[in-house]
């Protein structure tokens, strides 16, 4: 059984986190073999005549054990973020399903500096 769980965003919506114990478990269960991790965001239905319907659930966070670090988790959860923020109706940056360029440039740079912050922690505390 896989770990998963419910992170809780400030406005009462969530999304799953789900750690696939191997790659191939991930691949499985997300059909993407080009990806260490991803977040899968929650399609708004458009129901008539009451319009867009949005759940609590912003999406699913897929990670696996073997590449599971601080980096890999910031980049999927600043996906989340800017989904999250869409859905608020506060960027304007997503206007499909198709993750935009400038999404995925912000999100690598937060990853990189994630990493680098706790690697130079964890370095610096050895000592």
């Amino acid at each position: 059984m896989m770990p998963s769980w419910r992170l809780g965003f400030s406005t009462g919506e969530y999304a799953e986190v789900v750690i696939h114990a191997t790659r191939e478990a991930f691949i499985k269960k997300t059909k993407a073999d080009d990806a260490g991790a991803l977040f899968r965001p929650t399609k708004l239905r458009i129901k008539y005549p009451g319009g867009l319907v949005r759940g609590k659930k912003v999406g699913t966070l897929h990670f696996m054990e073997e590449t599971l670090g601080s980096g890999v988790v910031s980049h999927e959860l600043l996906h989340a973020v800017f989904w999250w923020a869409e859905r608020q109706n506060q960027l304007g940056l997503i206007p499909d399903n198709d993750t935009p360029e400038v999404e995925e440039t912000l999100c690598l740079e937060l990853g990189d500096l994630v990493a680098k912050f706790w690697t130079e922690f964890y370095r610096k505390e050895a000592r």
